[in-house]
């Protein structure tokens, strides 16, 4: 009496012949639906896992994009002549090596510039 490598049960006339194939792959019992089951979980949650930190990256490179930097801005450097107004191009030379576009106003003094 031989028994089958899947399961408890015997099979019957082997003998010198050999194991007949056919049954024993009939006797092979297929997964019960409760291992099916945890087997599919087992892959569901490792995508579902995935899905959510891909998902999560995308959400916070969105929220960063707005919080970046200005790439253009407005100085007022105050009447022509002043120490401010020579300075404002100084400003604009080295923001603009950094890729930052600046736009000069002048304005009337410091008056002008509280309102």
């Amino acid at each position: 009496m031989v028994v089958a490598p899947s399961n408890n049960e015997s099979l019957e006339n082997v003998g010198d012949e050999g194991p007949d194939l056919a049954r024993l792959k009939s006797l092979r019992q297929p997964l019960d639906d409760k291992q099916r089951m945890i087997d599919h979980l087992r892959v569901s949650w490792t995508r579902i896992a995935i899905a959510l930190v891909i998902i999560a990256g995308l959400c916070a490179g969105l929220l960063l994009v707005p919080s970046l930097p200005p790439r253009s801005i407005v100085m007022a450097t105050g009447p022509e002549g002043s120490a401010f107004a020579e300075i404002g191009p100084r400003y604009r030379d080295v923001l603009g090596r950094a890729g930052i576009e600046v736009k000069l106003l002048a304005t009337g003094g410091e008056i002008e510039n509280l309102l």
